[in-house]
């Protein structure tokens, strides 16, 4: 027992100092074996190889540090382990990330599905009003203010608040199997 502390003790000794040969020694002593238990929890062989190649590199990196661990193969099993999960992890926040990101997706898509053809709707049932009213809504449509409209028409506003009371009737017939669209979407005082 004390010879194999004193040789691990030794080989970690020139693992620190870069010594390639105990480098593929590592390798070669713990690869499978961590490969085998990365792979019980990542049900991935190929997977498992690639994170075990990952976490002996960064020991190699980290080389300079070896003298100071207590159980070399502790660390190794301990990282692997720890690499596992936060992948785990990571495929897990990254499914759920995707799955809300396709909900999002599909719910605007409808949002704006409905939007144009509410817009449509409200847009054929305008040209239909009379002239003076149509070009209230115009105005409206384009998100003018009463003041705004009523310049641009060069009539009071209070014309175009009765313009758009009159064209509001007219809209309601028009429009009643959109109404309650319209009201989900649009929050000027339509109806």
């Amino acid at each position: 027992m004390e010879n194999q502390i004193r040789y691990e003790k030794l080989w970690l000794k020139q693992l620190s100092e870069g010594n390639e040969n105990a480098y593929k020694h590592l390798f070669d002593l713990y690869y499978s074996s961590l490969v085998m238990f990365a792979a019980k929890y990542l049900k991935d062989q190929i997977l498992a190889e690639d994170l075990v190649q990952d976490v002996i590199y960064d020991l190699w990196k980290q080389r300079q540090h070896l003298p100071e661990l207590s159980s070399l193969k502790s660390w190794l099993f301990v990282s692997v382990r720890n690499r596992c999960i936060n992948h785990l992890e990571h495929v897990k926040v990254e499914k759920r990330y995707f799955r809300l990101n396709d909900e999002t997706k599909t719910d605007f898509f409808l949002q704006q599905l409905i939007e144009e053809e509410v817009y449509i709707a409200l847009k054929k049932a305008v040209d239909n009003l009379p002239l003076k009213i149509r070009k209230v809504y115009y105005g409206v449509l384009a998100g003018k203010s009463n003041i705004e409209i009523a310049a641009g028409l060069e009539i009071s506003e209070e014309a175009v608040k009765a313009y758009r009371k009159r064209g509001k009737k007219i809209l309601r017939l028009y429009l009643n199997d959109f109404r309650s669209l319209m009201l989900l979407f649009f929050f000027d005082p339509f109806f």
